[in-house]
C-alpha cells in the first residue's frame, strides 16, 4: 500500500503558509474586524487542527497495525515456508529412492534381456546339434542300406558255418546299428523337447520384460511429473514471500523519507515506529508554534 503522505503534508504547509500571508494583507482592516476575522479563523484553525490530529492519529495507528500486520505475515509466511523445507527434502528423499529403484529394475531387466541373448546362442546350439545327429541318422541309414544289399549280392559260402557265421556278424552290425539309430533319434527327440522349452521359456522372459519395462517407465514419468509440480509449488510460494517483503520495504521507505524531510538528526532506519513517533510530535509543535504566533498578533 502507498500512501501519498509527501503530498498530504506538502498540502497543509501550503494551508498554513496561504494563512499567513492572508493575515498580513489583512493589515489595512480595521482592528475590531481583524479581532473578529482571527478569533473565527483561530477558533477554524483549532477544528482543522484537532481534526489533523484526529487523522494523524488515525493514520498512525494504521500504520503500526499495518506494520504489526506485515510482520505477523512475514513471520507466518517464514514458519509456512519452513515447514514445506522437511517436507519437501522428505519427498525429494523419495523420488531419489524410487528413481534409484527404478534405475536397479531397469538394470535387472537389462540383465534378463544379456540372459535371453545367452539363452539364444544356446538354442542355435542346441539346433546346430540337432542339425548334426540327424545327419549321423541318415549316414547310419545309408550304412544298413549298403549291408543289406551286400548281403544279397554275396557269393555262395563253401559250408554251413561259414554262412551262419557271417549271418551273425551281418545281425550283429545291424543290432548295432538300429541301436545307434535308436539313440540317435532318442537324442533328437530330446534335443526337440529342450529347444521348445526354451524358446518358450525365452518368450516368457521377452515378455516379463517388456512388461516390467513399461510399468517402470510409466512410474518414472509420474515420479518427474509429481517433481515438477512440488518445484512449481515452491516457486509460488518465494514469489509471494518477495511480495510481501517488497511491500513492506516500500512503506517503510516512505515513512523513512518523510522522517528526513522534517528532521536531519540521526536515526535508526531499522525503528520505524520511533520515526512516525517523531514525525507525530513535529507537527504537533508546528502546530503549537503557530497558535503561539496568532496570539502574539492578536
Amino acid at each position: 500500500m502507498n500512501l501519498n503522505l509527501d503530498d498530504y503534508f506538502r498540502t497543509i504547509f501550503e494551508e498554513q503558509l496561504s494563512l499567513n500571508e492572508a493575515e498580513q494583507q489583512n493589515d489595512s482592516t480595521s482592528v475590531a474586524t481583524m479581532l473578529l476575522e482571527k478569533r473565527q479563523e483561530e477558533k477554524r484553525v483549532d477544528r482543522d487542527l484537532n481534526a489533523q490530529k484526529e487523522e494523524l492519529e488515525k493514520q498512525r495507528e494504521g500504520f503500526r497495525r499495518r506494520e504489526e500486520d506485515m510482520i505477523i505475515e512475514e513471520e507466518k509466511l517464514k514458519a509456512y515456508v519452513l515447514s514445506y523445507d522437511p517436507f519437501l527434502k522428505e519427498n525429494y528423499s523419495k523420488q531419489t529412492l524410487a528413481l534409484r529403484k527404478a534405475e536397479a529394475e531397469k538394470a535387472q531387466i537389462r540383465l534378463k534381456a544379456h540372459t535371453n541373448k545367452e539363452l539364444q546362442i544356446e538354442l542355435e546350439a542346441l539346433q546346430a546339434r540337432e542339425m548334426l545327429l540327424e545327419a549321423r541318422v541318415k549316414k547310419a541309414s545309408i550304412i544298413q542300406r549298403f549291408l543289406e544289399s551286400a548281403v544279397k549280392m554275396s557269393v555262395k559260402f563253401e559250408s554251413i558255418g561259414q554262412l551262419i557265421a557271417h549271418c551273425q556278424s551281418i545281425l550283429s552290425i545291424r543290432e548295432q546299428l538300429v541301436n545307434k539309430q535308436t539313440a540317435a533319434e532318442k537324442e533328437r527327440e530330446r534335443i526337440g523337447l529342450e529347444l521348445r522349452r526354451r524358446k518358450n521359456e525365452q518368450s516368457v522372459i521377452s515378455l516379463d520384460c517388456s512388461i516390467k519395462l513399461a510399468q517402470q517407465q510409466t512410474r518414472l514419468d509420474n515420479i518427474r511429473a509429481q517433481a515438477y509440480r512440488w518445484k512449481d509449488i515452491m516457486k509460488r510460494i518465494q514469489s509471494t514471500a518477495a511480495k510481501e517483503t517488497i511491500l513492506l520495504g516500500q512503506i517503510r521507505v516512505t515513512i523513512l523519507n518523510l522522517y528526513y524531510m522534517i528532521s536531519k538528526g540521526p536515526v535508526d532506519v531499522e525503528d520505524t515506529f520511533m520515526q512516525l513517533e517523531k514525525i507525530h510530535n513535529y507537527f504537533l509543535v508546528r502546530t503549537g508554534s503557530d497558535k503561539m504566533k496568532d496570539h502574539s498578533i492578536t
